[in-house]
C-alpha cells in the first residue's frame, strides 16, 4: 500500500492510464483484423480505406505512449506490403 500522496496518486493515474491504453489496444487489434478480412477476401479499395483508418489510430497511440515508434512502424510497413501485394 503507498503511503505517500504522491504514490497514492500515481497509483489512480496508472489506473487510468491502462483502462485507456486497454481501450485503444483493443480497437488497433480490430481494425487490424478488418484491414487483413479485407485484404483476404481481395477488397482492395475497402483494405485501403481500413488501412488508412488504423494508420490513423496507430498514430495517435503512438502520439500518447501505447505503443512504441518501431512497433507502429513495423506493422503499418507489414499490412502496406499485404495491401501492395494483392494489386500485383
Amino acid at each position: 500500500m503507498a503511503h505517500s500522496l504522491s504514490a497514492r496518486k500515481s497509483i489512480r493515474q496508472a489506473a487510468k492510464r491502462q483502462v485507456r491504453n486497454h481501450g485503444i489496444k483493443t480497437e488497433i487489434r480490430t481494425r487490424t483484423k478488418a484491414v487483413l478480412s479485407s485484404i483476404d477476401s481481395g477488397e482492395k479499395q475497402a483494405a485501403a480505406e481500413a488501412l488508412k483508418q488504423l494508420e490513423s489510430k496507430m498514430d495517435k497511440a503512438l502520439k500518447k505512449g501505447v505503443m512504441e515508434k518501431n512497433t507502429v512502424a513495423r506493422k503499418k510497413s507489414r499490412l502496406a506490403k499485404r495491401l501492395s501485394a494483392l494489386s500485383a
